[in-house]
């Protein structure tokens, strides 16, 4: 196995995508995100090699990038991890958002106590609409 070109930082922000060959738009969550790439939970699993249109929904500037399937393996509580190459390059913003979005919520957690998941982070920030 290759080592990765890019840090990936954990997250669970919800995200959209869409693919040639699946029925309408999908909501999953991201587990990781990198510049090179990202990981996500899904309910089902997905050939390898398939194509997805990807749509982080960032109020000011939604994150919307192709990329491809490159590996799909099974994960806690009956979902499915999926691994995702970019096909093209994905703005730094949008990775330097998610990994503000994670810091907010650590912040949170070790100052005063609150647990909040990264969607409601985002929205906390008014990263998210």
């Amino acid at each position: 196995m290759q080592p990765r070109k890019y840090t990936r930082y954990p997250t669970d922000i919800p995200i959209k995508f869409t693919s040639g060959n699946m029925i309408g738009e999908h909501q999953v969550c991201l587990h990781n995100a990198g510049r090179g790439g990202l990981c996500l939970r899904g309910e089902g699993w997905i050939q390898p090699g398939t194509d997805i249109n990807i749509c982080i929904p960032f109020s000011d500037t939604p994150c919307q990038t192709t990329g491809k399937i490159v590996w799909c393996h099974p994960g806690e509580k009956g979902r499915y991890l999926m691994g995702i190459e970019f096909a093209e390059s994905v703005n730094q913003s949008s990775i330097e958002e998610i990994v503000l979005i994670e810091r907010f919520r650590e912040k949170q957690c070790e100052t005063h106590g609150i647990r909040m998941t990264s969607e409601t982070a985002a929205r906390e920030l008014g990263a998210f609409e």
